[in-house]
């Protein structure tokens, strides 16, 4: 059996990755791929029964089902297996000096005529760099339960993700993350009494542009 592992966002085969096959019994085969993102198994019996089990550094993990799609007859002494492509998505540091924040108003999730201008001077800095992508991470202040805040970050995000999308930005040069009142950045009581300008600083959405 064989294949090929790319990178999700930009479409190219990824060297140096492992890839581990592993079968309903817990037993387990082990390769890495070569330049041109390819690997093989030697392997017999039915495939559709085993995992693929996909490691980089500095991409996330991923676990995929063997899907046959076709058969190499080209060898004659055997024939080879061709698995669906597997794509893995790169791991976002965020980095300070990378991050752009847009703020939004109490309970909403429309953007705001500042974001709007944040937002066409990133899509233009993704266009001129085709290799940039994006994490864009939602958060809301403390009022409100936990689940309407996940959800609520979760539109603030997809609100700026759309937005650049709309405007020619592939998906798949985007990550979402909603984090809800999560990691607050400024203290919304002070002394038992309501601090608004807190609250404000912390309805926000993260946009981390990943140059590497």
């Amino acid at each position: 059996m064989a294949g090929i592992v790319m990178d999700c966002a930009i479409n190219q085969p990824l060297d140096s990755t492992m890839v581990v096959l592993k079968d309903a019994s817990g037993k387990t085969w082990q390769t890495t791929t070569g330049p041109d993102g390819k690997y093989s198994f030697d392997i017999t019996g039915n495939p559709g029964q085993k995992q693929l089990i996909i490691s980089r550094d500095n991409y996330m993990d991923k676990t995929s089902d063997i899907v046959i799609e076709k058969m190499d007859e080209s060898n004659w002494r055997t024939d080879t297996l061709m698995n669906a492509t597997a794509c893995v998505e790169k791991k976002f540091v965020l980095k300070v000096e990378n991050v752009v924040t847009l703020y939004f108003d109490f309970d909403k999730s429309a953007l705001k005529d500042r974001a709007n201008i944040q937002l066409d001077s990133i899509y233009q800095v993704m266009v001129d760099n085709p290799t940039y992508r994006l994490q864009i991470s939602g958060y809301t202040d403390s009022k409100g339960s936990v689940e309407y805040n996940n959800k609520l970050s979760e539109r603030r995000a997809r609100a700026c993700a759309d937005y650049l999308i709309q405007k020619g930005l592939a998906p798949a040069r985007i990550n979402i993350h909603s984090f809800g009142a999560m990691f607050p950045v400024e203290m919304e009581l002070i002394n038992g009494r309501d601090n608004e300008s807190g609250r404000a600083k912390n309805r926000r959405a993260l946009i981390n542009i990943d140059k590497e």
